[in-house]
C-alpha cells in the first residue's frame, strides 16, 4: 500500500514538473473508490488563459483611443453612450470631422471606406458601427449598465433590437432622408411614397409593439439601443413621421431630451 502511494505520488509530481493542468479522476467500484490524478485537457487549459486575458483586456483603460465622429450620423449615438456612461477624453478621445477631413489620406488610413465612423487604438482600427459600439460597451461598460450581459434574461431582446435597429431601420431611414433633401423635382416621388408606407404600415408599428407601454425598449433605464434608434428617429421625426406612433415620438422625446443627445449631435462652434 505504501509503495503504491508513494508511486501515485511520483506521478503527481511528474505531472506537474511539466508543466500540465491536473485535477482528479475517481475511479473503481463505489466500495474501492481511488483518486488519481487526472490530465485537464490541454484546450481546457488554453481557453483558461484565454479568458483570463480577455477579462484583463475588457478592465483596461484604453489610453490611446480615438472616436472619430460626425455629428448627426450613426457615430452620434455611440458619442452619446460614452457621455451616458461619463467616459472623458482621457479614456477615449472623439475627434470631430468633417465630410471633407474623412476623405484625406489620413483618415483613410484609418477607415479606408471614407465614411464615419472609424475607432482606432493603437494597432487596432474599426470602422463598422456595430462593432464600434460593441466593442466599447464590452471594454468600458463593466457594469452592464447599458447592455445585458451575456446570459441575462433580456440580452437576446437586446441583440434582436441593436441588429434590427443597425441593419434595417437606420439604413432605411436614412436613404429616405437623404434623398429628401434634394430639390423636389430631383425627388423620385413612387420611391419616397413607398418608404412612407412602408413605414407608417410595418417597420415604425412593429417598434412600436417592441416598445409596449415601457419608457425604454428594455425597461424603464435607457440602454445602447435606445440611443442608436435614436438617430433613425432623428430622421423620422424630421420626415413627420413620428406623428402617427405617439410612443416612439415620446422615446424620441425622451432621448432627445437627454444633455449627452444635444452633446453628441451638435457640430462643435467653430
Amino acid at each position: 500500500q505504501t509503495e503504491k502511494g508513494e508511486k501515485q505520488k511520483d506521478i503527481h509530481r511528474h505531472i506537474q514538473s511539466q508543466g500540465i493542468a491536473t485535477g482528479y479522476l475517481s475511479i473503481g467500484a463505489p466500495n474501492l473508490r481511488r483518486v488519481l490524478p487526472a490530465r485537464l485537457s490541454p484546450h481546457l487549459a488554453l481557453h483558461r488563459r484565454t479568458r483570463s486575458l480577455a477579462a484583463k483586456r475588457c478592465s483596461t483603460i484604453m489610453a490611446s483611443a480615438t472616436l472619430y465622429h460626425i455629428p448627426r450620423t450613426i457615430s452620434s449615438p455611440i458619442v452619446q453612450m460614452l457621455l451616458e456612461l461619463g467616459i472623458g477624453e482621457d479614456q477615449v478621445k472623439v475627434q470631430e470631422m468633417t465630410f471633407q477631413s474623412i476623405k484625406l489620406p489620413d483618415y483613410l488610413a484609418v477607415n479606408p471606406m471614407g465614411t464615419s465612423p472609424a475607432f482606432k487604438d493603437g494597432d487596432l482600427c474599426l470602422y463598422e458601427s456595430g462593432a464600434i459600439t460593441c466593442h466599447l460597451l464590452e471594454t468600458l461598460d463593466t457594469e452592464h449598465k447599458l447592455h445585458p450581459a451575456p446570459g441575462a434574461p433580456n440580452r437576446a431582446l437586446y441583440l434582436q433590437h441593436f441588429f434590427f435597429v443597425l441593419t434595417t431601420a437606420y439604413p432605411f431611414l436614412a436613404k429616405l432622408f437623404i434623398h429628401t433633401l434634394q430639390p423636389a423635382e430631383k425627388q423620385d416621388a413612387q420611391f419616397v411614397a413607398d418608404c412612407k408606407a412602408k413605414w407608417v404600415d410595418v417597420m415604425g408599428p412593429s417598434l412600436a409593439a417592441a416598445l409596449g407601454d415601457k419608457s425604454f425598449l428594455l425597461g424603464e433605464e435607457a440602454s445602447a439601443v435606445d440611443f442608436l434608434l435614436g438617430k433613425p428617429l432623428n430622421n423620422a421625426n424630421a420626415l413627420g413621421l413620428l406623428d402617427t406612433l405617439p410612443t416612439l415620438k415620446a422615446l424620441f422625446e425622451r432621448i432627445s431630451a437627454m444633455d449627452s443627445f444635444a452633446k453628441a449631435y451638435t457640430p462643435a462652434a467653430k
